[in-house]
């Protein structure tokens, strides 16, 4: 169950046993994959056919460290070797499945991933398959302890992927199978794409929020349904457009009123950015926080810090400069 994240034990409902059943713990550690450049020196050589030598053996090995199938960690502040990049943020992420150490994602995708390729992709999946080239499936492996339903083991064995948008210049985490659910903590916030219907949990009340746009003009459509305040109607549908906002959502003096303990006095809020075009939906440092439930292609844009939970793993998520 999730109740770290909520006051309240969820009662056994269908739908709560469909989508709730791992628990949640936390854990950080502050090291960081990197990858270890060799720094060479040029010295003056008597002719050019021995220079040209020394510069081909120099790029042998440095091919050979970012092609590595091994993934090496080194402490991230003790190492002062200067290591060349793309001119955009990148993304660290920790967590119980990588035993205390952390993995780096750039624009072209995890540094030493398995597949080896620039594409701006990073795949997670359970297995170790290559595809018809032989090229493998997923960059990084997930071990869930005793997985062994066949049936959750299709698409290539991929559960999920974090992409990188040339368009946007973010970092997008998105789900691939559908037999899993990511649960994802908002701390922060959090951007709507249009059309894309989002299930959020606040404490012991679903939220289904969807951004439309009918001729241009965006408008937010939110359907409520609670363990704990049965005044909501589950089939009313509140419609706010951009004069409406900001959407306050709390248990006193908001515009969504949810009379539940689980919920704070200013939970959350729903607001229109102008610069990015759409909706945002932020938790206002709330006491039980906002889960996402993502599944079925759901598409979320990284910023700041982060968490998401599959099943028992616990991931952090930390935008670097």
């Amino acid at each position: 169950m999730l109740n770290s994240f909520y006051c309240c034990k969820i009662p056994s409902t269908e739908k709560c046993e469909t989508i709730i059943d791992n628990n949640i713990s936390s854990t950080q550690n502050n090291t960081s994959l990197l990858l270890k450049h060799e720094s060479t020196k040029e010295k003056t050589v008597p002719n050019k056919k021995k220079e040209n030598e020394i510069k081909n053996k120099n790029n042998s090995n440095h091919n050979k460290n970012i092609f590595s199938t091994q993934i090496s960690f080194s402490n991230f502040e003790d190492n002062k070797e200067e290591i060349s990049s793309p001119p955009t943020k990148k993304i660290l992420l920790t967590g119980d499945l990588f035993f205390n150490k952390e993995l780096i994602i750039t624009q072209s995708g995890l540094i030493n991933g398995r597949r080896k390729k620039n594409d701006n992709q990073t795949f997670f999946g359970i297995t170790e398959g290559n595809d018809y080239s032989g090229t493998p499936y997923n960059d990084y492996i997930i071990n869930f302890p005793k997985e062994n339903d066949d049936e959750k083991i299709h698409n290539n064995g991929r559960i999920f992927g974090i992409s990188y948008s040339k368009k946007t210049q973010n970092y997008q985490l998105y789900i691939l199978n559908n037999n899993y659910y990511i649960y994802y903590e908002i701390r922060d916030s959090l951007y709507f794409f249009n059309n894309k219907e989002y299930l959020f949990l606040l404490g012991r009340t679903f939220l289904t929020v969807t951004q439309k746009e009918i001729n241009k003009i965006k408008f937010i459509e939110i359907k409520m349904e609670s363990e704990d305040d049965l005044s909501i109607d589950p089939n009313k549908i509140l419609t706010f457009n951009i004069q409406d906002t900001p959407i306050t959502i709390g248990r006193i003096s908001s515009k969504i009123i949810i009379n539940s303990t689980c919920i704070s006095k200013q939970h959350a809020i729903i607001e229109y950015n102008k610069d990015e075009g759409t909706f945002l939906y932020k938790d206002l440092q709330s006491t039980n926080g906002s889960i996402l439930i993502m599944k079925d292609d759901d598409i979320i844009k990284l910023n700041g810090f982060m968490k998401f939970k599959l099943n028992d793993i616990l991931f952090n998520i930390l935008e670097l400069p």
